[in-house]
């Protein structure tokens, strides 16, 4: 049995390194300014969501929605663990519980993978931690990731549409 994998991309040059650095800088200051214009405070979250994009799905445009959906639904499971047992006592144990069961179970078995993903893990490990559980609105985190989430696949897309076009290659923008 053969498998086949996927040729590494080799990095950056340093030059390009830098420039990348640069991208990333003017990013992260750009988002936290106008997240802070619009009363955002959970920035991790749409750091969270940068980071998962840009390292497992390497910016592939593709799974940029596949990936938010996955978020999201992290983000109900953790409200779920921690508002289901407060409103409903045991019941609301045992129902969050069986919730977040399921969706790593179709996680694992690679079903509905446009909504139970790894970024639903992801989000659902951190945003049910209990330091980040007990003082989370979870409103505030889903908006922050979908917010920040625009933002920065906005930004990647214009700056490969940018570089597409100094390189000649339309068709790299569109991913």
């Amino acid at each position: 049995m053969t498998t086949e994998t996927p040729a590494e991309t080799p990095p950056p040059s340093l030059l390009a390194g830098f420039f990348i650095l640069l991208i990333v800088i003017v990013g992260i200051v750009g988002w936290i300014f106008l997240g802070s214009a619009a009363k955002l405070t959970s920035f991790y979250a749409s750091f969270l969501f940068l980071w998962y994009w840009s390292t497992v799905d390497k910016l592939d445009f593709k799974l940029f929605f596949t990936s938010m959906i996955g978020a999201l639904i992290g983000i109900a499971l953790a409200w779920g663990l921690h508002a289901l047992p407060a409103q409903l006592g045991t019941n609301g144990v045992i129902l969050s519980l069986l919730l977040v069961v399921i969706a790593v179970y179709l996680v694992i078995i690679e079903r509905l993978k446009f909504a139970f993903n790894p970024a639903l893990t992801l989000y659902l490990t951190v945003a049910a931690a209990p330091a980040i559980m007990e003082s989370t609105n979870f409103g505030e985190l889903a908006l922050a990731t979908l917010l920040g989430g625009a933002f920065f696949g906005l930004l990647v897309f214009v700056v490969l549409f940018i570089v597409s076009k100094l390189q000649g290659q339309p068709e790299t923008a569109a991913g």
